[in-house]
């Protein structure tokens, strides 16, 4: 089909040349090969609306490309919020872990403040699991719903792109029936012409390609 839209509609080549031989206006050329070439150029006006269709494909395509893009920048936010509340757990924790080293090493008998430590160590690291539970669980509702949106977007391409492949096979087809038809014809014509020693219109009708 891309070929054929390259050459253009046959229509307007046709009535060229049957412009420039009245014996074409008459009756004597049968059968009539207008709606053969009505057909063909019809295929070609089809295949534009055909690529159009295909462009609204491209465009699904191009708008889960920036949904991926987005739900990456949800995720690297998500991830970089983890990474601060595991720098946030650290540093809360040294001092903790430092008292408590220093009682473990004999460096000290505080046993108040190593209750003090402990209950610090327990509250740091149940606020450290609670948080980190929390974007853990934010980053698996990104990662679901932009699952869900691209099974979504799949199915509808699929959908889509099957209809726009039957619509252009069958394009493909109409536009085979009627060239197959008109070069038929011609070969009539070409008979026709030449049983009526119109070596002219034999020599129009030979010039004349799909």
């Amino acid at each position: 089909m891309e070929e054929r839209k390259k050459a253009g509609p046959f229509g307007p080549r046709w009535q060229k040349v049957k412009g420039a031989h009245k014996a074409l206006s008459g009756k004597l050329f049968k059968p009539d090969i207008a709606p053969a070439v009505e057909r063909y150029d019809q295929a070609l006006t089809d295949y534009d609306a055909a690529l159009k269709a295909q462009d609204k494909l491209k465009a699904t395509i191009n708008d889960l490309i920036k949904s991926n893009a987005e739900a990456g920048k949800e995720r690297d936010r998500v991830a970089s919020d983890i990474a601060q509340l595991m720098a946030k757990f650290g540093s809360n924790v040294a001092p903790v872990s430092a008292a408590l080293s220093k009682f473990a090493s004999g460096g000290s008998t505080d046993v108040k403040a190593v209750r003090t430590a402990l209950d610090s160590l327990i509250g740091f690291a149940s606020q450290y699991i609670d948080s980190r539970k929390r974007s853990f669980d934010e980053m698996d509702g990104i990662a679901y719903n932009h699952l869900k949106e691209s099974n979504k977007v799949a199915a509808d391409f699929n959908a889509q792109a099957s209809e726009a492949e039957a619509a252009m096979a069958r394009l493909e087809a109409s536009g085979n029936a009627a060239e197959d038809e008109i070069m038929s014809t011609l070969q009539e014509y070409i008979g026709i012409a030449d049983d009526a020693d119109h070596p002219e219109i034999v020599k129009s009708f030979r010039s004349l390609k799909i």
